[in-house]
């Protein structure tokens, strides 16, 4: 999360334009808190600590993502590039190009509202889905969210494709028919589907993708804010102001 949002900061600073492309995966589970969520009232937070589950917050807005084998990616690039479109535009841009992509790996990926059985969870990123999400089979494989600064747009997703079984009762409203295993039997590799997924990001900004290292500044600049926001209490575990308009305030 720190390397993220140093690459958006550093390149909304440096004068860049070219769009920036980046893939991870995870050493071990983690969740990843939306921007605004209350840590405490989302998530398990004492269960996390037991079954040694990260807890980090993303500088992106949305709901919670609990990761363990998915894919993940962060998407950088000038508001420029896409003509000024709003959030809901963007989104909705971006998820079909990354549906191209998957679809010439032949998978019948559609755009679609797909809601599990029972009642919306208001924490759980996967355990609904918007007008423009993708799903296959009829379940979420695509899970994003945006930031902006400074004129610059960071789309993060998480990409599940792979079994993945998410703990019971790590989301605090979800109900067991929302956190079933994902197994669609693809045999498929991440190297492939990032692949793909590159390949439609290319076409869709009409550039081609230079692999590179991680800049000194930005990697420094990520160094910093790892250590002085994100492995902090007060930015990752943090509850939602409360109306009057308090500061906000450390979870339990």
């Amino acid at each position: 999360m720190a390397l993220d949002e140093a690459l958006i900061e550093v390149a909304s600073t440096a004068g860049k334009a070219d769009p920036i492309l980046r893939f991870y995966e995870w050493a071990r589970p983690a969740v990843t808190l939306g921007r605004f969520q209350d840590a405490a009232a989302s998530v398990d937070l004492g269960g996390c600590r037991r079954a040694g589950i990260e807890v980090v917050r993303r500088p992106t807005g949305g709901r919670a993502v609990y990761h363990d084998t998915d894919l993940t990616f962060s998407l950088i690039f000038p508001e420029t590039a896409l003509g000024g479109r709003s959030v809901r535009e963007t989104h909705r841009s971006l998820m079909a190009a990354i549906g191209q992509g998957l679809a010439r790996l032949d998978l019948e990926v559609r755009a679609g509202v797909h809601d599990a059985p029972g009642p919306r969870s208001h924490t759980d990123c996967f355990a609904h889905s918007a007008p423009s999400d993708l799903t296959l089979r009829a379940q979420k494989i695509l899970g994003s969210a945006q930031m902006r600064r400074a004129g610059w747009i960071m789309q993060q997703g998480s990409i599940r494709l792979w079994p993945i079984s998410v703990p019971h009762g790590l989301f605090r409203d979800a109900r067991l028919e929302c956190q079933s295993s994902i197994d669609l039997n693809l045999l498929l590799t991440k190297n492939v589907v990032a692949d793909a997924i590159q390949d439609s990001f290319g076409v869709f900004f009409e550039c081609e993708w230079q692999a590179g290292p991680i800049h000194a500044g930005e990697g420094e600049r990520a160094a910093q804010l790892e250590s002085e926001k994100y492995r902090t209490d007060g930015w990752n575990l943090y509850a939602k102001a409360p109306q009057t308009g308090r500061a906000p305030v450390l979870a339990a």
